[in-house]
């Protein structure tokens, strides 16, 4: 069965003896409780097919129109360019244009809304757009540990992960890196940004060398779903179905620590809640539907041949967790 935000309302009424107060209204409760399950443990559901991440070509205008009143820069070279949170536009030139960057907030056609004023200029302002950064799928929490990603197509190029200061240390000294092929990245975060178009705070991949072109599909790889946010009571939860039951458990706990005000008494309802036996057996279901990762390959998991230079995988297996 699939369970609704008012299927958890009903719930709480019947056993807390009445409606949640104002002050706690019932989605907030219901996202609240489900960013908690889903962060608590490593859930095999929430591993997806596959994710696509395109590149984006850097983005140079010439002869664009700026204007400090709507705090807007227009130019055609704008058509192509695809907005990802976090973007910036270094001013470089223009009649009256105070050069500096400034975060792009909206984009609309051939017209970009910064977070602040540029100055003024009439067809003549110079500037780039540095896409060095990736969009990562909206529901993303995190890469599947242990995974990779990796080239769409494997001829390319590959990424690979790299420490932020081993990033900013090819970005300053503009290694070139392009006889090796691979692109070097890092996850960094955008955001929040404020009125009138509030984002929330933003997992990017941060990548160098910054694209020439755009390129659809570049990078695929496992990725891991944070909670689907709810916004009215007819919506259905996504919850795997043995997770359903410990659901109501869990906002049943979430809503009376919250009431009393306690703290301490939400440690301890959460605790009493790792114990609930129908959330541990959920667990087992999730975590034993692929038992095993295969056989054990290299390092202590292989076995060398006497005087042989080829390696054989042991009969040993890794199983997966539970």
């Amino acid at each position: 069965m699939t369970i609704t935000v008012g299927d958890v309302g009903r719930h709480l009424a019947f056993n807390l003896g009445g409606e949640l107060p104002p002050a706690l209204p019932l989605i907030d409760l219901v996202n609240q409780a489900g960013q908690y399950l889903i962060s608590s443990h490593y859930w095999k559901w929430r591993q997806k097919v596959e994710m696509h991440l395109d590149l984006r070509g850097s983005i140079s205008i010439t002869g664009a129109t700026i204007s400090s009143t709507t705090l807007t820069v227009a130019n055609s070279e704008l058509d192509d360019y695809t907005r990802v949170t976090g973007d910036r536009i270094e001013l470089t030139a223009g009649t009256s244009v105070t050069s500096d960057f400034y975060e792009i907030v909206n984009h609309s056609g051939d017209v970009l809304t910064l977070d602040s004023a540029p100055g003024n200029a009439t067809a003549d302002a110079v500037g780039t757009i540095d896409t060095n950064t990736v969009a990562f799928p909206s529901d993303f929490k995190r890469v599947v540990p242990g995974s990779a990603i990796s080239d769409s197509d494997a001829i390319i190029h590959g990424l690979e992960f790299v420490s932020l200061d081993r990033l900013n240390t090819l970005r300053t000294n503009e290694v070139d890196v392009t006889s090796y092929g691979n692109f070097y990245g890092a996850i960094v975060h955008a955001g929040p940004t404020g009125s009138p178009n509030y984002e929330p705070v933003t997992p990017l991949l941060a990548i160098y060398p910054t694209p020439s072109a755009n390129e659809r599909d570049a990078f695929t790889g496992f990725y891991e779903a944070g909670w689907a946010e709810v916004t009215d009571d007819n919506d259905p939860l996504t919850l795997l179905d043995a997770l359903e039951g410990p659901f109501f458990t869990l906002c049943e706990h979430w809503a009376r620590a919250r009431v009393e005000s306690d703290e301490s008494g939400m440690a301890q309802r959460l605790a009493e809640f790792e114990q609930d036996v129908s959330l541990i057996a959920a667990k087992r279901v999730d975590g034993g539907r692929q038992p095993t990762y295969g056989i054990m390959r290299g390092g202590a998991g292989s076995i060398r041949r006497h005087g042989q230079h080829a390696s054989v995988p042991t009969r040993f297996t890794v199983n997966g967790p539970s």
